[in-house]
């Protein structure tokens, strides 16, 4: 079973390496940070663009 913080820095590292330049804030949220999570919570990330192309990478993570 994946532990579900493990998954939110892995995410983190990979924005980190990929688009250190491009993102300029990612913060994740809700019931997981809040210590309130239950078998059916998800994980919840927003992030702030710093350029463009981080503009743009918003558009690729909903899809």
């Amino acid at each position: 079973m994946l532990n579900v913080f493990d998954v939110a820095q892995a995410l983190i590292d990979h924005v980190e390496k990929e688009y250190s330049d491009e993102i300029a804030i990612i913060v994740y949220y809700g019931s997981y940070a809040q210590g309130t999570a239950t078998r059916r919570s998800d994980l919840d990330f927003f992030f702030i663009p710093a350029t463009g192309k981080g503009v743009r990478g918003e558009h690729t993570v909903h899809h």
